[in-house]
């Protein structure tokens, strides 16, 4: 009997061991992704884009396009650098809305050519984001490196024999546009600098708003005629660059009723919202009521 409790004591305490192990093994190997981890990986810096011409958007009219950049990682034979550029197309007016004119690896227009071969993958056009998805892909030629230890800039231009166009603008500095490579080593940057293209919007929408440069459209801040977050739309009396305020809003006094209650008598509480209740004019200058006679209230809504 007592060996075999000696026994049994001894199998418990191995197997606890055992689960101690495994457990730690398992949060070892589920280590979540950390900063360090973010550190051990190779960046880039220094990073921008040029455009010529610069800066208007003329569809068809092609560009030539510089990324340049640093980085402490070796580059070697195959391996491949993509750069996002989004609203880039290839695309002209007559096949603005084909979904792509992709141009293989080694037949795009590209410098260093003693370098690099590139490619170009067309992203597919969306109203909202035309051509997000358009990229550029450049692979290093066998035997070729990249020296992280030299003291020039790195880069790639694209000519504008390759008739690559802006479909739509973008802002300065967009953080629209990224590199990065298909080595686990490298992690993913935003290119730091690039030209404003196109109008953009006036004034910059009074800062009262974020500019759409793509479609050229101000999205006001909430207050300044927003159609989503507004309690009411104004009916297109503010200015679309959000520089008018929109005014406190009511039950409008001389709406149709939704509902009657009661012995036919209309009931406020069933009209819908207007700006000033209806009993008066909003100042856009400083989103305040000018209630007319007979009426108060921030939205002139009492008598």
């Amino acid at each position: 009997m007592a060996w075999g409790a000696v026994l049994t004591q001894w199998y418990v305490t191995a197997a606890t061991a055992y689960c101690i192990l495994l457990l730690a093994l398992g949060q070892e190997l589920d280590e979540p992704y950390t900063d360090a981890d973010e550190d051990r990986l190779k960046s880039f810096w220094d990073t921008r884009v040029e455009v010529d011409p610069c800066c208007d958007v003329i569809l068809g009219e092609p560009l030539e396009i510089t990324v340049w950049f640093r980085t402490d990682g070796n580059f070697t034979e195959s391996a491949a650098l993509y750069v996002d550029l989004p609203r880039l197309t290839t695309g002209t007016l007559e096949n603005l809305f084909n979904d792509s004119t992709d141009i293989g690896l080694g037949e795009l227009d590209v410098s260093p050519s003693t370098l690099w071969r590139g490619a170009w993958e067309q992203g597919v056009y969306d109203e909202d984001s035309p051509y997000e998805g358009s990229r550029l892909l450049m692979v290093l030629k066998p035997g070729r490196t990249l020296d992280p230890d030299s003291d020039e800039d790195m880069f790639v231009r694209i000519s504008k024999r390759n008739r690559i166009s802006a479909f739509c603008g973008w802002a300065e500095d967009s953080v629209d546009f990224r590199l990065y490579t298909n080595s686990s080593d490298f992690g993913e940057a935003i290119i730091e600098t690039s030209p404003r293209l196109g109008d953009g919007c006036r004034a910059d929408c009074f800062e009262r708003g974020v500019c759409d440069y793509c479609h050229e459209a101000c999205h006001c801040h909430e207050g300044q005629g927003d159609k989503t977050f507004d309690i009411v739309d104004s009916g297109g009396w503010t200015r679309i660059d959000c520089a008018d305020y929109v005014c406190p809003s009511g039950k409008s006094w001389a709406a149709r009723p939704t509902t009657l209650e009661g012995r036919g008598r209309a009931s406020l509480e069933n009209h819908g919202l207007e700006e000033c209740s209806g009993n008066g004019s909003c100042d856009r200058t400083d989103a305040s009521c000018v209630c007319a006679p007979g009426f108060e209230g921030d939205a002139c809504q009492r008598t």
